[in-house]
């Protein structure tokens, strides 16, 4: 059985939109996830508004802005967009995210959010995530993982192909260590080829 992480607190606060890291969206470079997706709902002319205050007040800023026409049908994939930015571009929170292996990612809220997370007070067993509400944001984070483990194996894999014959095959057996060798290697030679 899988492990499951119920709530981006604590140790998991970076899965959460309020986590600090920088998010560029449009041109625009914001604080955070929560502060780009809230912008995101409203005419361009408008998100400036959202670069220079906190995620909470971003989110509540968000709720009095007119919504961009269509926004409904677009807000799904503006979200898996800025999730992608904010893990695909940062190597510290890609790791992090990576590190939670199979994990099923829950967003699990005491606010009543069925839409994004779930609702830790409804309890619901004909759910998958075992409470009412949709997890969006969790699936959205899992969909995430799986597309970094995939490209991550696509570099090891061109890496092991290019210098195959170059290393000796037990280096290859152990990804961590090869990558961590081919990293340095290519590294060195650039360097090289630059300085030498």
């Amino acid at each position: 059985m899988n492990k499951v992480i119920l709530r981006f607190s604590g140790k998991y606060s970076f899965l959460s939109n309020f986590y600090p890291c920088e998010v560029e969206y449009e041109g625009l470079v914001y604080p955070s996830v929560e502060n780009a997706y809230q912008a995101s709902k409203t005419a361009p002319h408008r998100r400036r508004e959202f670069l220079n205050i906190s995620p909470k007040e971003a989110k509540k800023k968000g709720r009095r802005v007119p919504l961009l026409q269509g926004w409904e049908s677009r807000k799904v994939d503006v979200m898996r967009e800025l999730v992608w930015k904010k893990f695909s571009q940062n190597e510290v929170l890609k790791k992090k995210l990576l590190e939670t292996g199979d994990a099923i990612l829950i967003e699990g809220t005491t606010w009543g959010d069925e839409f994004w997370g779930v609702n830790l007070w409804k309890k619901d067993e004909s759910s998958p995530w075992g409470y009412k509400g949709k997890n969006m944001l969790g699936q959205i984070l899992m969909e995430v993982r799986e597309k970094l483990k995939k490209e991550e194996e696509k570099t090891n894999t061109k890496i092991k192909n290019q210098y195959y014959g170059f290393l000796p095959p037990y280096l290859l057996q152990k990804d961590e260590l090869c990558t961590y060798l081919l990293t340095i290697l290519v590294r060195k030679m650039k360097f090289m080829r630059e300085h030498c």
